[in-house]
């Protein structure tokens, strides 16, 4: 999540409220989100005591049923970037602030362990934008952490890409 308020027009929280969530009149007790207007620091370690004590355990990491990422054209995802890949993707923290490398926005995200031990992930990789990433996560060559999507692709147990390229 970009750290700001869920009304700003940059809030992921956002754009899923108005586009799934309330679409699917899925009840506001049964959202967990992250506080992007939080100070970011305490807000990781708020949102991970949260996943420890509402998610079931697997691997000994709590596991949601479902992650829903979309893939940057740097090949990034969730808020890890070619950039502090090397950290995040492997981290031992459920939750790290990030910034994003080119303007320093600050961002909460999920690290990588946790995003891959869900059940299921599905990404959105929309836009001709896109084609050169998704014909590099494809084609096997860069599932390292020099490409965030292609190291949590090349991982997932169950993954789904949704793409117009």
């Amino acid at each position: 999540e970009r750290c700001v308020g869920p009304s700003d027009e940059a809030s992921n929280y956002g754009h899923a409220r108005e586009e799934l969530l309330e679409p699917l009149k899925i009840s506001p007790r049964n959202i967990r989100r992250i506080r992007g207007e939080a100070n970011p620091k305490k807000e990781a370690v708020r949102y991970a005591a949260v996943l420890k004590k509402e998610l079931p355990k697997q691997n000994g990491l709590p596991r949601f049923d479902c992650v829903i990422l979309g893939i940057g054209e740097d090949g990034h995802t969730a808020s890890i970037f070619p950039a502090n890949a090397a950290t995040l993707l492997q981290a031992r923290a459920l939750c790290a602030v990030s910034k994003q490398p080119e303007t320093e926005q600050t961002r909460v995200t999920l690290t990588g362990p946790v995003i891959v031990n869900a059940a299921s992930i599905l990404v959105a990789a929309v836009g001709k934008s896109k084609r050169k990433i998704v014909g590099e996560i494809f084609s096997g060559a860069r599932c390292d952490d020099t490409l965030p999507a292609g190291w949590i692709l090349s991982r997932a147990s169950d993954a789904a890409v949704f793409t117009d390229v």
